[in-house]
């Protein structure tokens, strides 16, 4: 699972061998964020029913901030 970027307290992941659509794994304090990647705003998400409030806005936020990023590592990945 290779970490795209670790920031706030959030270990973003982007799966070698995962599924579409387009998305990375955001690990928080209190649980996994699925943020979906898009060029669109706000991003679509999925969490885990224990993740807080507080730690879906920081992976999103921290997902939003590496946008690029989290695509060049999808497409390394997923050409």
């Amino acid at each position: 699972m290779p970490t795209v970027i670790v920031r706030d307290g959030v270990r973003v992941e982007v799966y070698s061998r995962d599924h579409q659509p387009p998305h990375v794994h955001a690990k928080t304090g209190s649980g996994k964020v699925v943020v979906y990647l898009s060029d669109e705003n706000p991003l679509q998400w999925a969490a885990e029913a224990n993740v807080v409030k507080s730690d879906i806005r920081k992976a999103v936020n921290v997902v939003e901030s590496h946008l690029a990023d989290c695509w060049a590592m999808w497409r390394r990945y997923h050409p």
